[in-house]
């Protein structure tokens, strides 16, 4: 029986760490925020439509992510209804790792902000957001336009 290898996802985590050390110089990688804001950026990237043929960044990535990113609902509305119906290309060690992200970024409360939590709960009784917004959304967003600005 063969073993089936998360890459996509792993690709996704490398190349999210990648963008927040070369946007934040002063990034620690042991550091609540940096997991936070990998997740965030990971999510993104193993979610968008791209080619993941190279170790480097499609050249029109960062502007898919800062679009992504944009509105804090519409990428929880997004990364929600992608997470329920993967893609065909998607395997399942893949989409297992990015819903485990998801959940964690759901119980530690990260994805929150004012107005937030109705937008994206649907069914669930929980709340998918908390008040850190700022810490994962927000700093991913900086990353991305820190990263766009310093032609990285």
């Amino acid at each position: 029986m063969a073993i089936e290898v998360p890459l996509a996802w792993l690709w996704a985590e490398a190349a999210a760490e990648d963008l927040i050390v070369a946007g934040e110089e002063a990034a620690r990688r042991d550091a609540f925020e940096f997991r936070a804001t990998r997740d965030v950026l990971a999510m993104t990237l193993f979610l968008a439509d791209l080619d993941r043929s190279s170790a480097d960044l499609p050249a029109n990535c960062l502007e898919l992510l800062r679009d992504h990113l944009a509105v804090a609902t519409g990428w929880l509305a997004w990364c929600r209804s992608r997470l329920e119906e993967p893609q065909a290309a998607m395997s399942t060690p893949d989409i297992r790792l990015a819903k485990d992200a998801w959940r964690w970024l759901r119980r530690g409360r990260l994805l929150a902000g004012p107005g937030l939590n109705d937008a994206v709960c649907g069914d669930d009784a929980r709340p998918i957001a908390g008040p850190a917004c700022r810490v994962s959304l927000g700093r991913a967003r900086r990353v991305v336009d820190e990263c766009l600005t310093g032609g990285i």
